[in-house]
C-alpha cells in the first residue's frame, strides 16, 4: 500500500526514539523513554539515586523509597530534550499505615512537528510521537536482623503512540533498600520484572528486564554541611552495563549542590528547600544538546521530627508573636502525641504550650480535655488491675477477698455490670455464717477508718485548721452518725471557723484602710481557701486587686512580656535560678501578674523535685 510506508518510517523512528540522558547502548531498547531520569534531584545524581530516593519519584526510581515517606508530597518535573520533545513527570506520595508509603505517578514523553505524506505530491500533515506510563506504587519499612530495610513494588500501565495509532500493556518494577548502616545504604531495583508487551502498527514490542545496583554513603562534614555520595550499576537485556557515580552536598538542609558522571556525559544540579517547598534544577551534558530539568516539590503538614527541631531552636525574639508560634508548634506536637496514644506526654506538652501563650483558649480547652482523658485512662488502669485481682481470688475460691476487690471496682465505676454480677453471684454462694462475718469485717473496717478521721480532725482542730477539721469529722459522722466525739469536733470546728473568718476579714479591712493591699490580699486568699463562697471576701479581693494594679506603660508592658518569655525559656532549660530571678522582676513591677505567679509555682515545684 502506498500510504503505509510513511507510517512504517514513523514506527521505526519511534522505536529508535532515544532520550539524550540515557545510555547510548540502551537507546534503541523498547520503552527507552523510561530511561530518562524523572525529577530534578534524580537527574542530577544519576544511578546512585535509587539508594537515596524517598518521595513521589520513588515510583520511578525505587518503590522501596516510599517506606520513608512521612507526609503527603506532590512533585512536578519537566525536562526539555530534543527540539519539540519534552519529558514530564507528575507524582504524589502519601504515608500510609504501619510504615507503608503509597504513590501514584504519571510520565509522558512526546514530540511534535513530524510530517507525513500519503503520496509524493500530497501536502504534508503533521503528527506526534510519544510514550506515557501510569504508575501505582507501595513501599514499606522493614527491620531485618536489627537493620533497617524497605521493600516496594510498582505496577505500571504503558502506552506508545504514533499519530492516531497506539498500543499499551502492563508491567511491574520491584525494589529493596538496606540501611543506613554506619551511613551506608544499598539498593537493588528490578525494572520490568513483569514486562509490558503489546503491538504498535503491527510491530510487537516487549520491554526488556533490567537491574540497578546502587550504594550511597551519607554523613556530616560539619555542623551545617552534610554529604551523600555513591555509585550505581545498571544493566538491561541486550544492553551493556552502565556504571555511574554521584554526590550531593547539603547546607543546613536548605541548599543543595549535586553532580554525577556516567558513560554518556556529566550531570549537575542545585536545589533549594524552604519549609514544605523545594525547587530542584539539573542539566545533563552530552554529545547533543544539554538536557534541562526543573522540579517543584510541595509537602503538606509537619512531622514530629520537624516539630521537635523547630521547638529545639526555641525562641529568638522573645516577643508575643514568636512565643505564639512556638506555642502553636507545641500544640501540634501534643496533637500528634495524643493521636499516637501517648496522652501523658500530650498533657505535659500542652502545659508547656500554655506557658508560652497563657491566653490561648484553644490550648487551655485542649489541655482540659486531655487531662480528663488522662484521668479516665488512669482510672481505667486501676479498675483493670483491681478487676484482675478480683478474678484471680475468685478462681482460687477465696470469694470473700474476691468480693472486696469487686466492690473496689464498683467504687471506681458504679455502673460496672460485671462487678455487680460477680458480687451478686458471690453473695449467693456464701453461707449465712460467711455473710455475717463479711458484714462484721466491713463494719469494723469502716469504724477504724471513721475513728482515724476523728483523730485527724482533732489534730487539725488543735492546729486551728477549722475547715479541714470539720470536713473530716463530717465524713466520720457518715459512718458513725451518733458518735459524740465527732459531733463535738464538728461543732467546735464550725464555731472556730466562723470566728476565724470574722477575725481575718476584720484584719483584711484594717490592712486595706492602711493601704497595705498586698498583705490584705494574702489574708483574703486564706479566707477564700476555707470558705470559697464568701461574698464579702470576694468583694474585698476585687477592691484590693484594683488598688494593686500598677499603671504600666506600653513600653513597660513589652519589657515585662519579654522578661516573662526569657523566664519561661530559662525554666524549660532547667536554669531555675535565672527563671526565678526574672519572675521576681516581673512581680516587683506587677505583683498580680497571673502568668508570672503560675510560672513561679512551677519553678518552686521543679526546684523541690530536684532537691
Amino acid at each position: 500500500m502506498p500510504g503505509f510506508r510513511p507510517f512504517a518510517i514513523a514506527a521505526a523512528l519511534f522505536a529508535a526514539f532515544a532520550p539524550p540522558a540515557g545510555a547510548s547502548q540502551d537507546a534503541g531498547l523498547p520503552g527507552s523513554f523510561l530511561l530518562q531520569p524523572a525529577g530534578g534531584r534524580g537527574a542530577a545524581l544519576g544511578g546512585v539515586y535509587p539508594a537515596l530516593v524517598s518521595g513521589p519519584d520513588s515510583a520511578f526510581w525505587n518503590p522501596a523509597g516510599l517506606g520513608a515517606v512521612k507526609k503527603p508530597e506532590l512533585a512536578l518535573a519537566q525536562s526539555w530534550l530534543l527540539e519539540d520533545t519534552g519529558h514530564s513527570f507528575m507524582g504524589f506520595a502519601y504515608p500510609g499505615w504501619r510504615g507503608i508509603g503509597l504513590a501514584g505517578a504519571y510520565i509522558r514523553q512526546a514530540g511534535d512537528g513530524y510530517e507525513r505524506r500519503t503520496g509524493p505530491f500530497d501536502a504534508p500533515r503533521s503528527f506526534s510521537v510519544g510514550s506515557e506510563a501510569f504508575m501505582a506504587s507501595a513501599g514499606r519499612k522493614l527491620t531485618l536482623a536489627g537493620l533497617s530495610a524497605a521493600a516496594g513494588l510498582t505496577f505500571k500501565a504503558v502506552r506508545q503512540f504514533v499519530d492516531d495509532s497506539s498500543g499499551g500493556g502492563w508491567g511491574a518494577d520491584a525494589g529493596v533498600l538496606a540501611g543506613p548502616w554506619r551511613g551506608l545504604t544499598f539498593a537493588i531495583t528490578l525494572k520490568n520484572l513483569a514486562r509490558p508487551s503489546f503491538a504498535v502498527l503491527s510491530r510487537e514490542i516487549t520491554y526488556p528486564s533490567g537491574i540497578n545496583y546502587a550504594a550511597a554513603w551519607s554523613g556530616r562534614l560539619s555542623a551545617d554541611l552534610d554529604y551523600s555520595a555513591g555509585f550505581g550499576l545498571e544493566k538491561y537485556e541486550r544492553g551493556g552495563a552502565d556504571l555511574s557515580a554521584g554526590a550531593e552536598l547539603a547546607y543546613k538542609g536548605a541548599a543543595f549542590l549535586r553532580v554525577s558522571a556516567g558513560p554518556d556525559g556529566l550531570a549537575s544540579g542545585a536545589g533549594l528547600k524552604a519549609g514544605n517547598y523545594s525547587l530542584d534544577y539539573a542539566v545533563f551534558l552530552n554529545d547533543f544538546a544539554p538536557v534541562h530539568t526543573i522540579n517543584l516539590g510541595v509537602r503538606f503538614g509537619i512531622t514530629m521530627d520537624e516539630l521537635e527541631n523547630y521547638i529545639k531552636r526555641g525562641i529568638s525574639r522573645f516577643d508575643r508573636q514568636d512565643a505564639a508560634r512556638l506555642a502553636g508548634a507545641y500544640l501540634q506536637q501534643a496533637e500528634m502525641q495524643h493521636k499516637a496514644g501517648d496522652v501523658t506526654r500530650a498533657v505535659k506538652t500542652l502545659e508547656t504550650a500554655l506557658l508560652w501563650d497563657p491566653a490561648d483558649e484553644a490550648i487551655s480547652s485542649r489541655l482540659e480535655k486531655y487531662r480528663a482523658e488522662l484521668d479516665d485512662k488512669i482510672s481505667g488502669q486501676v479498675i483493670e488491675r483491681t478487676r484482675a485481682l478480683a478474678g484471680q481470688y475468685y478462681a482460687r475460691g477465696d470469694f470473700i477477698a474476691s468480693r472486696e476487690y469487686w466492690a473496689g471496682v464498683l467504687s471506681l465505676d458504679p455502673g460496672n455490670a460485671e462487678a455487680s454480677g460477680y458480687i451478686a453471684g458471690i453473695d449467693e454462694r456464701l453461707d449465712r455464717g460467711q455473710k455475717d462475718l463479711l458484714l462484721r469485717e466491713k463494719a469494723e473496717e469502716a469504724k477504724r477508718k471513721a475513728y482515724a478521721l476523728i483523730e485527724e480532725a482533732s489534730a487539725l482542730l488543735r492546729a486551728e485548721k477549722y475547715a479541714q477539721a470539720a470536713a473530716r469529722a463530717k465524713k466520720a459522722l457518715q459512718v458513725l452518725p451518733g458518735d459524740a466525739q465527732a459531733k463535738s469536733v464538728v461543732a467546735i470546728a464550725e464555731r472556730g471557723l466562723a470566728l476565724s473568718l470574722e477575725k481575718r476579714l476584720g484584719r483584711a479591712a484594717e490592712l486595706c484602710d492602711a493601704g497595705a493591699y498586698a498583705k490584705a490580699l494574702e489574708v483574703i486568699e486564706s479566707v477564700l481557701g476555707d470558705d470559697p463562697g464568701n461574698k464579702e471576701a470576694a468583694e474585698r479581693k476585687r477592691i484590693c486587686r484594683a488598688a494593686l494594679a500598677p499603671s504600666i506603660t506600653e513600653a513597660q508592658r513589652k519589657a515585662l512580656e519579654k522578661t516573662y518569655y526569657m523566664a519561661v525559656d530559662s525554666y524549660l532549660k532547667g536554669d531555675y535560678t535565672a527563671a526565678r530571678g526574672r519572675v521576681g522582676e516581673i512581680l516587683d513591677a506587677d505583683p498580680l501578674n497571673d502568668s508570672a505567679l503560675k510560672l513561679s509555682e512551677k519553678i518552686d515545684a521543679a526546684g523541690r523535685g530536684r532537691r
